[in-house]
């Protein structure tokens, strides 16, 4: 976007490439294992969280879950329903049948800690949930990308070597088999999304602005960022 806006004639002094804002609560550094801990999750067993809701219709995702049930290997599988409670009931009643299904939620206000104790994400590429993904650490497997911004972010995510895209079914069963049997490359992901992580975008924005208004405001998103951590 930087050389984007520089082509259409933005002057470079006046564009801070500083990422999309995400809640400041991904700056802290939780410790994973405490975390599945406090959710009823094994230790060492794979965690894949199914980030849905609107995005997908039920049966679509019903379908997605059946099919991981041809994965090989043990893993953990958290689904994310969102406000779709058609959903959330219909894979609440898969959870009896199917144990790897290890928690459902609706709508919630801890997704930060999801993402951190999870170690493969599937969801489609939006703004928001690529930033946050790429905040928290988490590889992600693409799928069904809208043309135009998704699949841009798709693209970003694919060439810096932070995820994966699986354009079918099968290609999904066929990539999250791989990834939960081979740790060392699920790792590789990990220090390719620290590169081009930007947890911290919301303070570097405000000090942009803060710079914009008063040359001597610079260091204020500084201030107000320690004065945040310190609080948490």
């Amino acid at each position: 976007m930087k050389y984007e806006l520089a082509r259409l004639g933005v002057p470079s002094d006046s564009i801070t490439d500083a990422g999309i804002p995400v809640d400041p609560a991904f700056m802290n550094r939780k410790d994973r294992g405490e975390l599945r801990r406090a959710h009823g999750l094994k230790a060492t067993s794979p965690v894949i969280l199914l980030m849905a809701g609107w995005s997908f219709r039920a049966s679509a995702v019903e379908r997605m879950i059946d099919h991981l049930s041809m994965v090989d290997g043990d893993f953990q599988l958290i689904v994310l329903a969102g406000r779709n409670r058609e959903l959330y009931e219909r894979v609440k009643a898969k959870q009896s049948r199917e144990p790897r299904i290890a928690s459902v939620f609706e709508f919630i206000d801890f997704v930060e800690d999801l993402m951190r104790l999870s170690d493969i994400l599937i969801s489609k590429p939006g703004g928001i949930t690529t930033a946050e993904s790429l905040a928290a650490g988490l590889p992600m497997i693409v799928v069904d990308p809208i043309p135009g911004q998704e699949e841009a972010n798709s693209d970003y995510i694919l060439e810096n070597g932070a995820g994966l895209k699986a354009r079918s079914l099968e290609g999904l069963v066929f990539k999250i088999g791989r990834l939960v049997a081979d740790p060392a490359r699920l790792a590789y992901m990990r220090e390719n999304i620290g590169k081009i992580a930007r947890p911290d975008a919301a303070f570097s924005i405000a000090d942009g602005i803060a710079r914009s208004l008063s040359p001597t405001s610079k260091g204020a998103s500084a201030q107000s960022q320690k004065a945040f951590m310190d609080e948490e």
